[in-house]
């Protein structure tokens, strides 16, 4: 939805956002993101690194817009995100603990939620189409 009202189309992935049951495809396959995932759960990892991908396309997408704005600062995420790793921490549930992936999906829910407090505050400013 943020993706859509900022008119930004992914390069890679696409979310197919289905209710309860949401998936995100790229030019291969389509990968679940929802559970509950099984102990091997490669479908759901992937689909959670495809997510990550988004998301940290989107926070590339609302720096560029900052900086060519000449923002100051420009938008950064709190936990920066590199691969499958936000703040660190890996989204992927299989071999990983239960603490650690939790503390990935609350980085990652963090970084979700400065992007929409991004897009609202350009919106409101008449900075991005309503």
């Amino acid at each position: 939805t943020m993706a859509q009202a900022c008119r930004l189309t992914f390069s890679q992935y696409r979310l197919l956002p289905m209710g309860s049951h949401p998936r995100v495809a790229d030019k291969k396959a389509t990968y679940d993101l929802f559970g509950p995932p099984k102990l091997w759960s490669g479908n759901y990892d992937k689909g959670m690194m495809c997510y990550l991908a988004c998301l940290e396309e989107f926070a590339q997408f609302a720096r560029n817009h900052d900086l060519a704005a000449g923002k100051e600062p420009p938008f950064e995420l709190h936990y920066p995100i590199e691969g499958d790793r936000v703040g660190g921490m890996t989204v992927k549930l299989t071999f990983n603990k239960d603490l650690k992936w939790t503390k990935a999906l609350k980085y990652m829910l963090t970084d979700l939620k400065l992007c929409l407090r991004w897009m609202i505050e350009s919106q409101e400013a008449g900075e991005l189409p309503t």
